[in-house]
């Protein structure tokens, strides 16, 4: 956009979700990267709430495989609310690193009573994330906040709570151009895997 520091991005319509690098050229060169995070078609985005995440009794909904967007508050946790129903397995995903922001993420996850089952801070990297099973239904609260409770706009994070699988690794993690292998998929929510 003509006299500010922002830029219009078209992203191709068969773009895979996901994490993007994008870099600008120049008259003076190439650009550093700069992270973008592609949301799947069909997931619903959620803006940053504001002061209103600080307080448990009004926290905003998250729904399973939306894409939440925030920036940490110095001092503050911001707080998100998660239903889920008993057995269920889901996964909390936290990017902040990822995606070049200095926020040192940490989630928790709080049961209807208050009581903390779940903390997670350098899972990925410097990113959180928390494998969580509802011991009961209900609603449950996750929390989002700085390390070292620092805030403001360069603290930006991008939230995620899903029971989509997830792949840790593959193994082996290589094998010759054009080959064709068999590899083992370890990690998460994996159908008829354990």
């Amino acid at each position: 956009v003509a006299g500010t520091k922002q830029f219009k991005v078209t992203v191709p319509a068969e773009m895979a979700e996901g994490p993007v690098e994008v870099r600008a050229d120049g008259y003076f060169g190439r650009s550093t990267s700069r992270f973008l995070t592609i949301a799947a078609k069909d997931a619903p985005v959620i803006a940053d709430a504001g002061a209103v995440h600080h307080d448990p009794a009004k926290a905003p909904a998250l729904p399973l495989d939306a894409l939440a967007h925030g920036t940490t508050d110095a001092n503050q946790i911001d707080r998100w609310k998660v239903t889920l129903k008993k057995g269920q397995r889901v996964l909390v995903h936290c990017q902040a690193e990822r995606i070049d922001s200095r926020a040192d993420a940490t989630l928790t996850l709080t049961d209807a009573q208050g009581i903390e089952r779940e903390r997670s801070r350098d899972e990925i990297g410097r990113d959180p994330l928390i494998d969580f099973t509802a011991p009961a239904d209900g609603d449950y609260l996750v929390g989002v906040h700085d390390f070292l409770y620092n805030g403001g706009a360069e603290y930006a994070y991008v939230l995620t709570s899903s029971t989509r699988p997830w792949i840790d690794a593959v193994f082996p993690p290589a094998g010759q151009e054009g080959q064709v292998l068999e590899a083992t998929l370890l990690g998460r929510n994996l159908p008829g895997g354990s």
